[in-house]
């Protein structure tokens, strides 16, 4: 059964149109406050005339509707360009500084900063369509510079549902405390000046002392953020704020007892706390959770906005009968994504917002996200939840960011013993390092050589204050590509150590350059991996490598550079006999003992590393460590083979019907 979580009933203002474009003013001619910053104030009429004043100024759209590109500040001037842009009719392109890839792509017409007008060209370069008022880019977490295309309809829809959620009225005042290139900061201005309440513009940091003051001078009714913003102001929550009735959260998850710590301390201190849900192809916000629901249910996002509902599709990776992708409709819906210019042309293709998130939805309409489709990931051929994996990290008390490519497990880890230094060793020995790799290679079942830690002092974060999971996945990546081929200072043994180290899941300290790969308990299963490494590290390697002391191998590696390898007798015996099992079971040819042949290489090379040391009890460990790694994976599918009717016996499953026929 499909769940639907079904809108709040709310009264819709009015909709307020310009005579030529979109504009978000509901009371035009009010003369109560609009704007403060800057050391001035301007009313709602005196907004309206200084913005009707620049769409003057601009192209008349009958000659054309342009593309302009803003990058908006936190002042005045940049709140009435954009509003100017709307009200002349022409379509904004909203953007942060330093988004050159995006501009370059779509090539805007004009721009426009602080009343200065920039012409790019002498004539429309685009065919814009009708519906189209504002381009967005997303968050930034995948480093696209796809854009989503946004209506009149959107953005008025959007504002209206969350005054109505949030219950906003004409009294409400609040402060820039997010950037306005951000679909969260963007969308204050839009509620704001359609309920007729106010705006403090500044741009201070949430971390200045000038930006409280100007908060308490103002007696700002509304402070909005994203996690991290709670991080940095916890101190300042817990002090007086007078006026202050209401904070909002959105732009990530936050933890449950964290959500309930901030709600109950809103209580004591007179706010209340809003949880909201959103995304930027959704205009904004899509689901909003207040009042006694905070408490009761920290854990929700809430229930959708007016005149939206949400469904599940449980039809995808991740799905479970009670688990979906959630699907959102409603007015706030994008008209769809623009990825070209010729896409600007473009009409609605987009009637359901696949949010790419997994969540729940109960009977009374109460949502929670879960998970996200895109963070499950295929890493040396084993599919991953990358969630589940850093819920384990964060569960054991560790700040990290969790990613992956083919080849690794990337966590991203802030620690106090991050080092100011590109030394892979110096890290690789930091004890928490060390700690979270094996704790990283438990909770994913992958070998300890395939997670790469990289200490940071602090996560890197994009403009809105969200975690930047680019850069996160690039500085992990050069860090394993630097584990991997780098030679520290000209050292190679050092080089070789921290190859063996990260393979084996051990700190580079404990690597005793004296002995083996085999004896520091090297397998065949680290063996292709770690080969590979070193190759990169050292060039061919000599026969025999995993038998040799790591000092003596560094040398007879370097002695040996320039020698061509050709491939091992057991890879073309196990490439051939793979082969010949398939030809046979497909009817090609018939041709038997493959299975033999890969059974006894695969004992030649359990022998390599069993009995390469001649101490007896070192090779029954050894012996019995290899035999568990293939004996319990056999059983268990046995098993499963057995019960589901497979024609299995209980010889097979057990693995004894060579012994009782």
């Amino acid at each position: 059964m499909t769940l639907l979580a079904e809108p709040q009933e709310m009264p819709l203002p009015a909709s307020a149109t310009g005579s030529r474009g979109w504009t978000p003013f509901a009371h035009p001619q009010r003369a109560t406050t609009a704007l403060v910053g800057d050391g001035t104030s301007l009313t709602h009429a005196e907004l309206a005339a200084r913005v009707e004043d620049l769409a003057a100024h601009l192209p008349d759209v009958r000659t054309g509707r342009r593309l302009v590109h803003l990058t908006p500040g936190r002042d005045i001037a940049s709140v009435v360009d954009y509003l100017a842009v709307h009200a002349a009719g022409h379509v904004a392109l909203v953007t942060g500084t330093g988004q050159e890839t995006i501009t370059q792509r779509f090539r805007p017409d004009l721009r426009l900063t602080r009343g200065t007008i920039e012409h790019l060209s002498t004539e429309c370069q685009h065919l814009l369509h009708p519906d189209l008022a504002l381009l967005l880019s997303t968050s930034g977490s995948t480093g696209s510079p796809k854009l989503v295309r946004l209506s009149r309809e959107n953005l008025t829809a959007n504002a209206d549902a969350i005054v109505a959620s949030l219950g906003l009225t004409a009294r409400d005042r609040a402060i820039t405390s997010l950037p306005l290139h951000y679909c969260y900061g963007l969308s204050l201005v839009h509620a704001l000046l359609r309920v007729g309440g106010s705006l403090v513009v500044t741009d201070r940091s949430v971390t200045d002392e000038e930006f409280w003051r100007e908060h308490t001078d103002h007696r700002v009714s509304l402070l909005a953020g994203v996690p991290h913003t709670f991080d940095l102001v916890d101190d300042r929550l817990r002090g007086d704020l007078p006026g202050l009735r209401l904070v909002t959260q959105a732009g990530g998850a936050m933890a449950p007892e964290r959500v309930t710590e901030l709600a109950r301390l809103g209580r004591a201190k007179g706010w209340q706390l809003a949880v909201m849900y959103g995304q930027t192809e959704a205009t904004a916000r899509m689901a909003v959770l207040t009042g006694d629901d905070v408490l009761d249910h920290p854990d929700a996002v809430g229930r959708p906005v007016t005149d939206s509902l949400f469904r599940l599709d449980h039809d995808v990776p991740g799905g479970t009968p009670e688990v979906g992708e959630l699907t959102f409709t409603g007015p706030g819906v994008m008209l769809g994504y623009a990825e070209h210019a010729d896409d600007l042309a473009l009409g609605r293709m987009v009637s359901e917002l696949r949010t790419g998130d997994l969540g729940r939805i109960t009977p009374d309409g109460l949502v929670r996200v879960v998970g996200r489709r895109d963070r499950v990931a295929k890493v040396m051929g084993l599919r991953l939840d990358l969630g589940r994996v850093a819920e384990a990290l964060t569960g054991a008390g560790h700040d990290v960011v969790v990613t992956a490519d083919a080849r690794h497990l990337l966590v991203t880890l802030v620690t106090a013993d991050t080092q100011d230094t590109e030394d892979t060793e110096d890290i690789e020995e930091a004890p928490t390092v060390g700690a979270v790799r094996a704790l990283a290679a438990e909770a994913s079942g992958l070998p300890a050589g395939a997670v790469v830690v990289d200490p940071v002092p602090a996560l890197p974060r994009l403009s809105n204050g969200k975690v930047d999971r680019v850069a996160c996945r690039d500085r992990a990546l050069q860090r394993a590509e630097a584990a991997s081929t780098a030679v520290a200072d000209g050292d190679r043994l050092d080089a070789v150590l921290t190859v063996v180290a990260g393979t084996l899941g051990h700190d580079v300290g404990s690597i005793d350059p004296a002995r083996s790969f085999t004896e520091l308990g090297g397998d065949s299963y680290s063996l292709v991996q770690t080969s590979v490494r070193l190759e990169r590290l050292l060039g061919p390697l000599p026969r025999g490598w995993h038998q040799r002391p790591l000092r003596q191998l560094t040398a007879d590696a370097t002695a040996s550079e320039g020698r061509v390898r050709w491939l091992e007798t057991p890879v073309v015996l196990r490439a051939a006999s793979v082969l010949a099992i398939c030809a046979s079971h497909i009817g090609l040819v018939s041709w038997p003992g493959g299975a033999h042949v890969l059974l006894v290489v695969a004992g030649w090379s359990m022998a390599r590393f069993t009995l390469a040391t001649p101490d007896p009890g070192q090779q029954q460990r050894r012996g019995a460590r290899a035999l568990i790694a293939l004996a319990v994976p056999a059983v268990l599918v046995g098993l499963l083979a057995r019960l589901a009717g497979g024609g299995y016996g209980w010889a097979n499953v057990f693995l004894v019907n060579w012994l009782v026929g």
